[in-house]
């Protein structure tokens, strides 16, 4: 069933193209793309946003679920198994230095540290690539369809995905020597990146640059989901994470839901 159509105003991000005059938005009655009026619509609303990310998920809670759950599973197993590795690796360090000189031995913590945050960097990228598709699969059932998990790795670039994941895991690695501000930062201002590269086509830097001028622009609306979503993940995660199976659904189509409320086409 297509979603009703109303006029949009017009949209000032620089190297973007207006917003069309008509255009798919969201059939909740309590919110629409940047403040939409008219048609029994009104400004965009972070609660209605779940709440209808809950109606989403109500009606075919096996489309998102088995995707979230598969991809926790090979996260789990590839994140253990990392771990295993780098303590390995540490106690043949702590072995192979035991008699060493002072210089031997800072030599060879500074390799070990900075193979470490590279190889956490990559494994960082990788697991946000993997999660993209929860992402195409939230804004499909946005826009109404049931995608198999197949149709939701298919059809966006995996290279650009994973080059700004991993952009993204350089920046959250060198984040923790700066209390985490920077991966703070840069997690607020490209939350909508990966949607954008997704549903637009964009480059790295393109839709780094469109996720940082939505946020800039309706920043209340916005950190108010954020922070209503952090609170949902936080307690979902309480009974050992099983609430994620449901929670991460609901969220993927709620953030969805409000990326389509922001953005402005991508300039041709």
């Amino acid at each position: 069933m297509p979603y009703p159509q109303t006029p949009a105003p017009p949209h000032s991000y620089p190297g973007t193209a207006p917003y069309p005059t008509t255009g798919p938005i969201s059939d909740h009655a309590g919110w629409g793309p940047g403040g939409a009026s008219g048609g029994g619509f009104t400004a965009y609303d972070p609660i209605g946003a779940l709440k209808e990310g809950w109606a989403k998920f109500s009606e075919s809670p096996s489309t998102l679920m088995v995707p979230v759950l598969v991809v926790g599973i090979v996260q789990g197993v590839v994140w253990t198994i990392y771990y295993f590795v780098v303590i390995v690796a540490l106690l043949a360090g702590v072995g192979a230095t035991a008699n060493a000189d002072y210089e031997t031995t800072n030599n060879v913590a500074t390799g070990a540290a900075i193979t470490f945050a590279l190889g956490t960097a990559l494994l960082i990228a990788a697991t946000q690539a993997s999660y993209a598709g929860l992402s195409k699969g939230g804004l499909d059932v946005a826009d109404g369809r049931r995608p198999s998990m197949s149709e939701m790795y298919a059809g966006w670039s995996k290279g650009r995905v994973f080059g700004l994941a991993l952009l993204l895991g350089l920046v959250a690695v060198l984040g923790t020597y700066l209390f985490y501000i920077p991966t703070i930062l840069a997690a607020v201002a490209a939350q909508f990146a990966v949607l954008d590269m997704i549903a637009a086509g964009t480059g790295i830097f393109a839709a780094i640059k469109r996720s940082t001028l939505m946020v800039i622009a309706h920043p209340g609306p916005i950190l108010v989901f954020d922070i209503l979503a952090a609170i949902i993940a936080a307690v979902a995660a309480l009974p050992c994470g099983l609430g994620l199976l449901i929670a991460l659904p609901v969220l993927v189509v709620a953030q969805a839901r409000t990326y389509r409320a922001f953005a402005a086409p991508a300039a041709q």
